[in-house]
Order: C-alpha cells, then sequence, then structure tokens
C-alpha cells in the first residue's frame, strides 16, 4: 500500500512491477502494450546477443489479463494498494509510482 497519492478516482487498467536491485517500479500499462510484448514474444525479451547488457538483472511481473486504460476524469487522493508477488517484495527497499519514490518501511529480507 501506498498513502496518500494524487491520482484517478477509478481506474480499471493492467499493471506492470519492475524489480531492478532493490527498487520495485509499479506503473499502469495505460494500452497494454508491455504487456503484448511480453505475452506475445519469441522469448528472447527484446534483446539480440550483443545488445543485451544490463547492470542489474531485471524481473517483470505482469497481471493475467489487459485491457487499455479506462480512467475517471476526477482526481483524487487516496491509499493505493498493488497486487504484488512476494516474491518481488524480497529485496526491495524502496517503491517508485508515478515517478515518485517511497521507502518500505518493512522490507522483507532477501
Amino acid at each position: 500500500m501506498i498513502p496518500d497519492i494524487s491520482d484517478y478516482c477509478e481506474i480499471d487498467v493492467g499493471l506492470v512491477r519492475k524489480l531492478v536491485g532493490d527498487i520495485l517500479y509499479i506503473q499502469y500499462d495505460m494500452d497494454c502494450k508491455e504487456h503484448e510484448a511480453h505475452f506475445n514474444s519469441l522469448g528472447n525479451d527484446g534483446c539480440d546477443e550483443n545488445a543485451c547488457i544490463t547492470i542489474a538483472p531485471i524481473r517483470k511481473q505482469f497481471d493475467e489479463t489487459c485491457s487499455p486504460a479506462i480512467a475517471s476524469k476526477c482526481m483524487c487522493i487516496s491509499d493505493h494498494y498493488f497486487p504484488v508477488g512476494l516474491d518481488y517484495l524480497r529485496g526491495a527497499k524502496f517503491v517508485v509510482f508515478n515517478d515518485v519514490t517511497y521507502p518500505i518501511e518493512n522490507p522483507i529480507s532477501p
């Protein structure tokens, strides 16, 4: 849960969670392009043998289904609850959502 976020009052959209080192990124997949690329990939994750060098391993978690976003026109400040797999929370110390970084109060040891 991330408290007091200024965001859409209601939104129905797929989420992508990316774990990079000790930072968990949570983002909306507004038009489902990341879901499409992931679920319909040929298994190479967009890398060729010479062009996929990363400093930290990146893991992604996708919702089972995704459809283009349906968002309310109003904005609200509310607590947001995001379903995140336990294995994605192990070792994470920060969460980034809407370009804001939040510390995880009680991180789970890897």
